[in-house]
């Protein structure tokens, strides 16, 4: 996919999302792709009273928050938090060129508080994201492929007689509050010295990012890697904290809750993960998710 492909992004800076979940009103405001390059390597140390949630969709960078310095990849969260000085940069060499270029996706989020609320209240899920952000959050987050099937859904679906179309308005939401809580639960978020998966792991990664519509076993993984079972466990246990199988059991169900928003059949969404008997299906799901797959797709849940 060309990276030409993503300016239909800035389609999307017409779109205005503000709700309210319980106490929070909640606004959202995509923004049109954000490029650094050798002309324009850097937007310079600034803040500003919202956030801005950003995800790197190509390219390589850096990002200082506050007197924090972290790398950035592809596939990488982060949030610039409201009044703390940040700068997003290019990378430079030791020539003073830079290597690379950087594209950006990001969401500006205002949060406003309302006092008043009652007592039978029950919070929805994003009232209970919004409340783990607004606690503690993380401000960068590696590795966050599944986004990419978010981008990739908007990618066949966005055009200029799309925008009012509540299926688009409702997905831009969901990414949003996606990155939000990958905030929130990741612990994965490295300053600049830390050290990155190696490139071994990542390929694993890769395989099994690419083959979710199959059956993946840890044959399939030891002989695509030439690993045995045992290092197989090692690493995944060292880097990801899972098994091999909790890791891609993960996976195609976050693959599947997609499916499920975009109104597929509980069935069709199996195969499509690459499980065949339903029956298994609806049990992992609802093992991973606490209901089944047919509640989440009647109640929206994120």
């Amino acid at each position: 996919m060309g990276i030409d492909k993503f300016y239909i992004f800035n389609l999307v800076s017409d779109i205005l999302i503000q709700e309210k979940f319980g106490r929070f009103v909640i606004t959202i405001k995509p923004d049109s792709l954000c490029k650094f390059d050798q002309i324009s390597p850097t937007n310079k140390v600034h803040r500003h009273d919202y956030y801005e949630l950003c995800f790197v969709i190509e390219g390589t960078g850096e990002y200082l928050h506050g007197d924090k310095l972290y790398n950035l990849n592809k596939g990488d969260i982060f949030i610039c938090n409201p009044l703390i000085e940040h700068e997003i940069r290019l990378k430079a060499s030791i020539n003073g060129t830079y290597s690379s270029e950087l594209y950006l996706i990001f969401f500006v989020i205002t949060l406003d508080y309302i006092h008043a609320i009652s007592p039978t209240h029950f919070p929805s899920i994003e009232e209970k994201i919004l409340h783990s952000f607004t606690q503690q959050h993380e401000i960068v987050v590696h590795h966050c492929d599944n986004m990419f099937s978010y981008i990739d859904f908007l990618m066949n679906h966005i055009g200029p007689n799309t925008l009012n179309n509540y299926g688009i308005y409702n997905m831009m939401k969901t990414m949003a509050f996606e990155g939000l809580s990958l905030l929130c639960s990741s612990q994965n978020s490295h300053p600049l010295d830390a050290n990155r998966y190696p490139s071994e792991f990542n390929q694993l990664l890769m395989f099994i990012k690419s083959n979710l519509n199959k059956p993946i076993t840890i044959q399939d993984l030891a002989n695509a890697s030439y690993m045995s079972h045992r290092n197989l466990h090692y690493l995944f246990n060292k880097y990801v904290h899972k098994t091999p199988k909790e890791y891609i059991n993960t996976r195609k169900i976050n693959l599947a809750k997609l499916y499920l928003r975009m109104n597929y059949k509980v069935g069709e969404v199996a195969l499509l993960v690459g499980i065949q008997d339903v029956g298994q299906f609806s049990r992992l799901f609802k093992k991973q998710c606490g209901i089944s797959p047919k509640a989440f797709q009647q109640s929206k849940v994120s």
